[in-house]
C-alpha cells in the first residue's frame, strides 16, 4: 500500500500493473515446471503478491482516471469482472487440468497471461507515447499562438 501510494501518477501505476502481471506470469511458468513442494509454496506466495499488486494498481488507476459521475458504475463493473472472471477462470482451468496435467495447465495459463500482458503493455506504451507527443505539441502551439498575438 505504501509503495503504491508513493506512485500515484496514472502512467506509473500502469507500468507497475504491467510489470506485476509479467512477474506473476513468469512465476507461474516456473511453478509449472517445479517438482519441489517447498519451492512451489514460495512461488505461489510470490505469484499471489504480484497478482495482488497488479489488481490494486489497476483498481487505483481506474479510480484516478474515471470521471466522478461514472466512477461508481465503472468500479461496479470492475468488481463483477474481478470476482466473476476469477470464478469462470477457475472453472475453465479446472476442466482443462482434468483433460491434461495440472502442470501443463499452469504453463499454458502462464503463457497466455504473459502474451496478453505484453500486448496490453505495448498498447499502453503506444498510447502514453502518443499522449506525451500530443501534449508537447499542444503546449508548443499555445506558445506560438501567444507569441504571435
Amino acid at each position: 500500500a505504501i509503495f503504491l501510494a508513493r506512485h500515484s501518477r496514472p502512467e506509473r501505476l500502469a507500468k507497475i500493473a504491467v510489470w506485476a502481471c509479467v512477474v506473476n506470469a513468469l512465476l507461474l511458468l516456473i511453478l509449472g515446471y517445479t517438482r519441489d513442494l517447498h519451492l512451489a509454496v514460495a512461488i505461489v506466495g510470490l505469484a499471489g503478491a504480484a497478482a495482488t499488486l497488479c489488481g490494486i494498481a489497476v483498481q487505483t488507476l481506474l479510480q484516478l482516471t474515471v470521471d466522478d459521475d461514472k466512477r461508481g458504475r465503472v468500479m461496479g463493473l470492475w468488481g463483477v469482472f474481478a470476482m466473476g472472471g476469477s470464478a469462470l477462470g477457475g472453472l475453465v482451468l479446472g476442466a482443462f487440468a482434468d483433460a491434461v496435467a495440472l502442470s501443463t495447465t499452469i504453463r499454458w495459463d502462464a503463457g497466455l497471461c504473459l502474451v496478453l500482458t505484453l500486448l496490453a503493455g505495448r498498447r499502453l506504451a503506444l498510447k502514453s507515447g502518443a499522449g506525451r507527443r500530443m501534449s508537447h505539441a499542444i503546449s508548443r502551439n499555445r506558445t506560438v499562438v501567444t507569441e504571435s498575438r
